[in-house]
C-alpha cells in the first residue's frame, strides 16, 4: 500500500496540485488556470488510473518532505517564467506506468521550450 498526500498551491495562477508519496514520488499532478476544483478533478483521474493499474493507495501518507516542497516551488517558478525548464520525470512514481509512457515522459525532455511534438516525431 502506498500512502500519499495531496498538496495544492493556489497562491497565484495557475493552481498547481500534486498527489505525492514520500519517498516514492509524484503519483498524479495537475495545473489549471480555472481553479482548485479543476485541479482536484484531474488529480483524482490520475489516482484512479494508478488504482486501476494495481497501485493500492491510501490517502494520508507521510507528511510532505523537502522534495515535494522543492518540486512545488520549481513548478511555480516555471509557471511564472522565472526558470525555463522543469523536469519532474525523475520524481515520478513509475511503478504503475507502462514502458511506453516512461519513454514518452523521457522524450519530452528533448523538446525545446515553447515547441510541440507529435508522437510520431
Amino acid at each position: 500500500m502506498v500512502g500519499y498526500t495531496v498538496v495544492y498551491d493556489d497562491s497565484s495562477k495557475p493552481t498547481i496540485g500534486l498527489a505525492y508519496s514520500e519517498p516514492e514520488g509524484i503519483i498524479s499532478s495537475a495545473f489549471s488556470f480555472f481553479g482548485k476544483e479543476v485541479v482536484e478533478s484531474r488529480i483524482e483521474r490520475g489516482l484512479n488510473l494508478a488504482s486501476r493499474r494495481g497501485l493500492v493507495l491510501e490517502r494520508g501518507g507521510r507528511p510532505l518532505g523537502r522534495n515535494a516542497s522543492r518540486m512545488m516551488l520549481k513548478i511555480r517558478r516555471a509557471m511564472e517564467s522565472e526558470i525555463t525548464r522543469v523536469s519532474l520525470v525523475d520524481a515520478l512514481y513509475t511503478k504503475f506506468i507502462t514502458d511506453f509512457e516512461k519513454r514518452v515522459y523521457l522524450s519530452t525532455l528533448s523538446i525545446p521550450l515553447g515547441q510541440t511534438r507529435t508522437y510520431s516525431e
